[in-house]
């Protein structure tokens, strides 16, 4: 009685069903969705944290996905009656899978985060909730523009390899998760902003480099003799690894050699700091299918062009392309 106690009536209105509901008096999806949600969902902009353009569109879907918490984790899956052998996170095998542990209390995962709060010098405690860190996300940094692509890049290369790990028995890597991520990171940056002239390269190393983003940057690869610079060459290397690009420098360090008018008069020696892609090249047994094809290539320009292909450690590499540059020999 205490509902109808307020109600006028009116002589001028015929009877008819309203919605008490959010909205406008009639009945929608949307105002039967926003009735139930939680308050913090009831503010969320979804246009703004999720919907915003700064992922493909796949990605988008799996936050609002991630967000709803209907991304399929071991946890969800027992929830919807389909049975599950081992509940465990196939990350760190120490706790159940569920949302909050798998993209943000891991050990695994916890790392990556870490990480890329390092390099902006950061630090703070992370929500275990996807709407609170992607609607809080931007205000930790407020005047960078990769700063905000972060969230969205870690939880969708936390699922990728966790599927990896769970399908086809990946090992987890974090140094190369931590390199992949980061190179998601420049590729959708740079599908972002086109006309930001920095070298993809470049920024997978240093993505803080984006918020000076006042110079163009070119990857370059130089050829000496005597400590002369014979000649120089640059290649977009593309996806995928350091080693694999290490591979694809080789590879066309050799193209370019035997195409130019030294290949008569001396030996060609190649130095390389990746003992991997050395390794691989003298014992091709050894090479991991996915690299096994360039690596035959190149073993067999090596042998039919008595080329000498050499491991040295980093450190010595850097000190003498500096002393060939300084014509010191």
């Amino acid at each position: 009685m205490s509902l109808i106690e307020n109600v006028t009536l009116s002589d001028f209105v015929d009877d008819f069903l309203g919605w008490s509901g959010k909205g406008d008096g009639l009945f929608s999806v949307k105002s039967c969705r926003m009735s139930f949600c939680s308050s913090s969902e009831a503010t969320f902009e979804w246009n703004k944290w999720v919907w915003n353009g700064l992922a493909p569109p796949r990605v988008e879907t799996f936050l609002w996905q991630l967000c709803h918490g209907k991304v399929a984790v071991r946890e969800e899956l027992k929830k919807r009656g389909i049975p599950v052998e081992d509940g465990l996170c196939p990350l760190c095998h120490l706790h159940e899978e569920s949302v909050g542990h798998l993209f943000f209390s891991c050990v695994v995962v916890g790392e990556l985060w870490t990480k890329f709060l390092r390099l902006w010098e950061i630090s703070t405690a992370l929500s275990q909730d996807p709407i609170s860190i992607l609607g809080s996300w931007s205000f930790l940094r407020k005047n960078s523009c990769i700063w905000k692509f972060i969230p969205r890049v870690v939880l969708w290369s936390i699922w990728k390899v966790r599927n990896l790990v769970v399908f086809e028995n990946w090992k987890v890597d974090t140094s190369s998760l931590f390199f992949l991520t980061r190179f998601r990171l420049a590729k959708w940056f740079l599908a972002k902003y086109p006309l930001v002239r920095i070298n993809s390269d470049i920024l997978v190393g240093d993505p803080i480099i984006a918020d000076k983003c006042q110079y163009s940057h070119v990857l370059e690869k130089t050829i000496y003799s005597n400590a002369i610079t014979l000649a120089t060459f640059s290649i977009p290397v593309g996806p995928g690894t350091p080693t694999l690009a290490e591979l694809k420098a080789i590879k066309e360090g050799i193209v370019f050699f035997f195409s130019s008018k030294w290949a008569n008069k001396g030996k060609l020696i190649i130095e390389s700091d990746c003992k991997s892609a050395v390794d691989w090249t003298s014992n091709q047994n050894t090479t991991p299918v996915f690299f096994s094809s360039m690596v035959e290539e190149i073993g067999a320009s090596i042998s039919a062009k008595d080329i000498v292909l050499r491991w040295i450690p980093r450190s010595c590499n850097v000190e003498a392309d500096k002393l060939a540059k300084e014509g010191i020999g």
